[in-house]
């Protein structure tokens, strides 16, 4: 079962007390970091996660001098200046307020707020930090995260014998101390680590209809995404050669051939163990509901034509070039680390996962069909037999500028859209399938939690 969602102000309070941390352990451990050593630290909702990079020799000073400074800050909460934090609260309102960014990145911002839980609106965590104080602030890893039995998880990588790298564990674990105001919260009976996040499921599409949040900014964006659900091998593989596809065909036919605008993109993307296909478009030809038609059309008749044009010599390039990116070495020790660490992370669960893949694209169930129907089924909604479509979850997330603010209101009508569709070419097939949604698709105006609330209570989460 899982623990109810966190608060806003829960949120504000991991960010202001990250700060504070930083501001208070950087002075303090200056020397360590000029010699050459690095070490970072976080602390969330999911706990506490700390890292140390290093020569072999300088690891047990460097560990050392990081823990007791965070100790050192979490026991005597008494001891930041109130200036200190009135000004890091101050630049944080000031970046929540600012929007700098591509329109289109806060687009995907929404999309990941409906889909991922304890996250918040720029717009809740404003609201949210006119309750926080110093004190509450700088409790915050006491309250959340100390006050709980932890339980370790541990990546070492290098250079470093087995017993040393033990050791070095083991130092750290004994070296994190509760704090002595903290009240130990119960153990709940068969409580267990959170190893897989969950995702929401999406029962219906859902419609994001927003202003762009950069004032003055005169570009309309849809950001139109297609869930598939959760990942395997053969779903993760053959997506993967789709997105190789689609991001080409994106850029070829929405900004080359259509001029719709000059961020283009498209391919897939994932949210924990879920997969999604996702195409972006940013411009001033076109509005956000015309934007998405374009995506509609290039989705439903363009690639389908490219995926039947495909010969099997195209396809097994395909899977070539995919199979070289994949056994491309690690560039640097991060690298290897991001290998490894997000499995680590989920329990260990398939640390394979490479070798797995590399195999399915040798078996002769890696094929150009596979790809073909894949892909239909996903943007056509057909299950594998190839039944009647259903509804596909699909979220769109759409922004106008600031002085179309009716037409981010006023929902176009099923008429208007189907005239779209047809300017777009969306084909025929997809018709039916796109009216139905229209019809039954959930339409809000700021993706926030409550938003998410209710897409939670309509479907749940995926396994």
């Amino acid at each position: 079962e899982l623990e109810p969602e966190a608060t806003a102000l829960d949120s504000v309070r991991f960010h202001i007390y990250q700060q504070l941390l930083r501001e208070d352990m950087e002075p303090k451990l200056f020397d360590v970091t000029q010699a050459g050593s690095s070490y970072g630290l976080n602390v969330g909702l999911g706990g506490l996660t700390v890292d140390f990079v290093g020569y072999q020799e300088a690891l047990p000073s460097l560990i050392q001098k990081v823990l007791t400074a965070f100790n050192s800050f979490n026991e005597n909460i008494k001891a930041t200046n109130t200036r200190r934090f009135k000004r890091i609260v101050g630049t944080y309102e000031e970046e929540l307020m600012t929007h700098g960014g591509m329109p289109s990145s806060y687009a995907s911002h929404d999309l990941e707020r409906l889909l991922v839980r304890n996250t918040f609106s720029n717009e809740e965590s404003l609201a949210a930090i006119k309750q926080l104080s110093s004190d509450l602030a700088l409790r915050t890893a006491g309250e959340f995260v100390l006050s709980r039995t932890l339980q370790m998880t541990a990546l070492a990588i290098g250079n470093v014998a087995d017993l040393q790298s033990t050791d070095a564990m083991q130092n750290i674990a004994s070296m994190v101390k509760r704090p002595s105001w903290v009240t130990p919260r119960p153990t709940p009976e068969n409580a267990a680590v959170e190893e897989v996040m969950p995702v929401v499921h999406v029962k219906r599409p859902v419609e994001v209809r927003s202003l762009n949040p950069r004032p003055g900014d005169p570009n309309d964006v849809a950001v139109v995404t297609i869930i598939y659900g959760v990942s395997d091998v053969p779903s993760r593989s053959i997506l993967s050669l789709a997105s190789s596809l689609l991001q080409t065909a994106a850029f070829d036919n929405l900004r080359t051939q259509q001029q719709l605008g000059y961020v283009v993109g498209g391919g897939m993307t994932s949210t924990s163990n879920v997969l999604m296909m996702r195409v972006v478009v940013q411009g001033t030809k076109v509005d956000a509901d015309e934007a998405e038609a374009a995506i509609e059309g290039l989705l439903t008749t363009v690639m389908p034509k490219i995926l039947n044009d495909l010969t099997d010599d195209d396809f097994h390039r395909q899977v070539s070039s995919m199979k070289q990116s994949l056994l491309e070495p690690p560039l640097a020790a991060t690298d290897e680390v991001g290998h490894f660490w997000g499995h680590i992370m989920q329990g260990g669960r398939c640390m394979d996962l490479l070798d797995k893949i590399l195999q399915f694209l040798d078996s002769p169930q890696c094929n150009k069909e596979l790809l073909q129907q894949t892909w239909n089924n996903l943007v056509f909604g057909t299950d594998k037999e190839g039944g009647s479509p259903s509804l596909r979850k699909k979220i769109s997330v759409k922004y106008f500028p600031s002085e179309a603010e009716k037409k981010a209101q006023n929902r176009i009508t099923l008429e208007e859209a189907r005239k779209l569709w047809e300017k777009h070419d969306v084909s025929p097939k997809a018709m039916d399938l796109l009216a139905k949604e229209w019809e039954q698709t959930k339409v809000v105006a700021k993706a926030d939690s409550k938003a998410r609330k209710e897409l939670i209570e309509e479907g749940g989460y995926f396994p």
